[in-house]
């Protein structure tokens, strides 16, 4: 699932952002969102903005409203076509047939990008980003 890049969350980080180094994902369930405030202060990350992040998320009504704003991404056929892109005459190549690198780097961060989050995805959203 993918939020809009350039939505401003009102009450400060989007709270999946927010909860991300403890492994909430929009696929975990209650359980694992309230136990996940264990996590933030035993890491010592429980701050203000965590902490409304972590009560919007723990009640049904304003978590489905949070959700609202998440997409469904077929990871694998945006990853193929992305792929697919880089090596195409107009993803990494110019009309005069000089390679356009800056194209092509970005194509392959995203695809990179895309790579990470499917395996997070695969291994149930427990993997914590390097970034």
């Amino acid at each position: 699932m993918l939020k809009d890049p350039l939505l401003n969350w009102p009450d400060g980080p989007f709270p999946y952002d927010a909860l991300r180094e403890v492994g909430v994902t929009p696929d975990m369930d209650m359980r694992g969102v309230g136990d996940a405030l264990y996590g933030l202060i035993g890491r010592g990350l429980l701050t203000p903005e965590r902490r409304s992040a972590w009560n919007e998320l723990m009640a049904v009504e304003s978590r489905l409203w949070v959700d609202l704003f998440l997409y469904p991404v077929a990871f694998e056929r945006v990853l193929e076509v992305l792929c697919m892109l880089a090596g195409s005459e107009g993803g990494g190549a110019s009309a005069s047939g000089e390679g356009d690198s800056e194209t092509t780097l970005l194509l392959a961060l995203i695809a990179e990008e895309l790579r990470r989050e499917t395996r997070e995805r695969q291994s149930g959203g427990r993997a914590i980003s390097s970034a």
